[in-house]
């Protein structure tokens, strides 16, 4: 979405019906990347957080090998990753 554009300004409301069996998170998702080095060797840790839930990297890679668009959070709420981070993450690391 480029910078200044929201749906809310562009006259659009995004709501959800208390009575659905499912409740979708809304709210912004961050990626953390940590990067830590040692002497011969490098470790890489990352999160997503959906609101204030964290979901490790490791974690998320795992649904999205098993192809899973979908997870619940710990309240209930149904996170829903993009499948533009699906694409890259199932890209192998090395040629």
């Amino acid at each position: 979405m480029r910078t200044g554009l929201s749906l809310l300004n562009l006259g659009f409301e995004v709501s959800q019906p208390e009575n659905r069996d499912k409740k979708y998170f809304v709210g912004k998702a961050v990626f953390d990347l940590e990067v830590k080095e040692n002497i011969d060797w490098f470790d890489i840790h990352a999160k997503i957080r959906f609101g204030e839930y964290e979901i490790s990297f490791k974690e998320l890679r795992k649904l999205i090998l098993r192809k899973k668009v979908e997870f619940k959070l710990p309240n209930g709420e149904i996170a829903h990753h993009s499948r533009s981070v699906a694409s890259e993450v199932r890209r192998p690391v090395c040629p």
